[in-house]
């Protein structure tokens, strides 16, 4: 039902980003996509131009891109690179 797809994203969120936070040094800006968000991610050693595009996919039950920030911050670090997140946070019927 939709009330415990609800439940569940809310619970995973709050396990996730507990567990694995985003990086204190991450910056992070949001930009509002047509059919989406996402966010443009850099690390203080992140090289200018070199850019990971990431897209989460727990589809719409099993997280999103602030549930695996902290995983995401190590990849951008161990490879110095900037990263775009996109998140497509909607129901499967999504666009109609």
């Amino acid at each position: 039902s939709e009330r415990a797809i609800d439940r569940t994203r809310v619970l995973m969120h709050r396990q996730q980003t507990f567990l694995d936070p985003q990086p204190r040094a991450m910056r992070r800006e949001r930009i509002d996509l047509p059919h989406c968000t996402a966010d443009w991610l850099t690390l203080p050693e992140s090289r200018s131009g070199h850019v990971l595009l990431y897209f989460h996919g727990g589809a719409y039950l099993r997280g999103s891109t602030d549930t695996h920030i902290g995983a995401l911050g190590r990849f951008m670090r161990a490879a110095r690179v900037e990263a775009r997140a996109c998140d497509v946070e909607q129901p499967g019927e999504f666009p109609p």
